[in-house]
């Protein structure tokens, strides 16, 4: 039961985590703006700390939180605790239940502007990683219940790459800016 506590709160930290990644897009000073659009080039040059300087975490899926946390005596309980009845549990879910993380931590990257103080050029090396999963009704039905089910279509898929990517940016004018982002990938792994 611990299990499933800390994966749901790694869950909530996540998506708490990537409900900051957009707001950066409208940050004049954000590093990560060329990323997102190349136009942009923040304020001065850069240079990314490993592992810390761009991380991105995105968790989607068609399932809600509150359908699978529920409120019980001040506490939060997973919708298999004894104190959440069965419909209650079950009435949320769909007939396949789908889950996905996906996951750029950033390596290498720094950015500089150019001579004239107007051109900007970046340059990044990412690791890439993206989980799906799929649960069945029926297997959150035999886990809530105990009754025997036909658990069908139950999937894992994952992709590992790495990226890497050059930005630049330059003005037209005074105040039009134009930009462009070439990247490479590079499979690592895959299971499905």
């Amino acid at each position: 039961m611990k299990k499933i506590y800390a994966f749901l709160f790694t869950l909530l930290l996540a998506s708490g985590a990537a409900a900051q990644n957009p707001t950066a897009y409208f940050m004049e000073g954000s590093t990560l703006r060329s990323q997102f659009n190349p136009a942009f080039a923040p304020l001065r040059g850069y240079v990314n700390i490993p592992g810390l300087g761009g991380l991105d975490i995105n968790v989607s899926g068609n399932l809600s939180i509150d359908k699978i946390l529920y409120p019980r005596n001040g506490k939060l309980v997973t919708l298999l605790d004894s104190s959440v009845s069965t419909a209650d549990a079950l009435s949320g879910l769909k007939a396949d239940n789908l889950l996905g993380l996906d996951t750029r931590v950033n390596l290498i990257g720094f950015g500089a502007f150019t001579r004239n103080h107007k051109n900007f050029w970046s340059f990044d090396l990412n690791l890439r990683t993206s989980v799906s999963t799929q649960f069945p009704y029926e297997l959150f039905h035999f886990f809530k219940t105990g009754e025997s089910a036909q658990v069908r279509n139950l999937g894992l898929s994952s992709d590992a790459y790495a990226e890497a990517g050059f930005n630049y940016s330059f003005p037209i004018g005074e105040k039009f800016y134009v930009g462009a982002r070439v990247k490479f990938l590079v499979g690592l792994a895959r299971a499905k």
